[in-house]
């Protein structure tokens, strides 16, 4: 077992399985899951547009049926991606460095060397919940 014993409890508790020995930690600043904040709500919603934009194109470019252009990008990725040792694959090497949200989160734009591209991206937004 490892992990909280449920959603409220203070105390974390891990196993080694390799040593047979058993952790346990108190944590001191708990998470508190009824209240979030505005700018909290925007940041997840941000990140939200940008995975949607960035697994649309990924998938595009990575199946069997891609057009040769989009194939030609995923080779210079991979290429890209093998030369360097931080990302260890093209969807994060994508998230981190290829790609950008709008401030209005229905585009995600994409820059791999000189070929840009914008991605349209349709989600729902989170709101902000205020309980009186």
């Amino acid at each position: 077992m490892s992990g909280r014993p449920d959603k409220t409890s203070r105390t974390y508790i891990r196993r080694n399985r390799r040593l047979g020995k058993a952790y346990a930690v108190t944590l001191r600043n708990p998470r508190t899951y009824e209240k979030q904040g505005a700018s909290e709500i925007a940041v997840q919603n941000r990140f939200h547009a940008h995975v949607k934009g960035v697994n649309a194109f990924y998938r595009r470019i990575r199946s069997d049926d891609a057009a040769p252009e989009d194939r030609d990008l995923f080779e210079k990725l991979t290429r890209t991606l093998d030369r360097q040792q931080l990302y260890a694959t093209v969807r994060g090497y994508l998230m981190a460095k290829c790609s950008r949200v709008t401030d209005d989160l229905t585009k995600v734009i994409i820059t791999v060397g000189d070929h840009t591209e914008e991605i349209p991206v349709s989600f729902t937004p989170r709101k902000l919940i205020i309980d009186n």
